[in-house]
């Protein structure tokens, strides 16, 4: 997907950023991390700019919703933005939670 990304000639493209949906379960270990960290400086290196990773699970998403004095620093992007996710409506959760659904 990055590669692919980083064929798209970056400098149209200076107000978008690309969103990558991590689950939490793959950055678990500081290799994970590290690796991570390898997988940006290539992006940045084939022309990449501006990439965005999400990791969260739906786990947290709904507990998020069901408690949500705990989850008051929790971002999320929504359509060409960041917000708080408690701050938004139901409908908008369950969107946010229905696209980060994932198969491991």
């Amino acid at each position: 997907m990055l590669k692919s990304a980083a064929k798209i000639d970056q400098a149209l493209c200076s107000s978008t950023l690309l969103n990558v949906k991590l689950h939490p379960s793959s950055l678990t270990t500081k290799e994970d991390l590290k690796k991570l960290g390898i997988l940006i400086h290539t992006y940045a290196d084939m022309g990449g700019k501006w990439v965005q990773f999400n990791v969260v699970g739906n786990e947290q998403l709904l507990d998020a919703q069901k408690f949500p004095d705990n989850y008051h620093d929790l971002i999320v992007r929504v359509a060409g933005y960041s917000a708080y996710f408690v701050d938004l409506s139901k409908g908008v959760q369950d969107d946010i939670i229905r696209r980060m659904e994932v198969s491991i």
